[in-house]
């Protein structure tokens, strides 16, 4: 599950309802977060954040640390 909260920083909360456990805590930048997809792969962390502005594409297990890349439009 993946909640939002509405501060400037738009940290995204990612948790395994399962466990009850909070995984981690991202931010997401200054713009709101309209809408979050999931991977369909089965226990993959990966998601797409999408805000006004821009596409998130967000792997939080990637070992580099660089745990998203900006999409394009158009």
């Amino acid at each position: 599950m993946a909640a939002v909260d509405q501060s400037n920083d738009h940290n995204m909360y990612i948790y395994n309802v399962q466990r009850k456990k909070m995984l981690l805590t991202l931010s997401a930048g200054t713009d709101s977060i309209f809408n979050i997809q999931w991977s369909k792969k089965p226990n993959d962390l990966k998601f797409v954040a999408v805000t006004s502005r821009s596409i998130q594409f967000w792997n939080p297990a990637d070992a580099s640390k660089k745990l998203y890349k900006n999409g394009t439009f158009g």
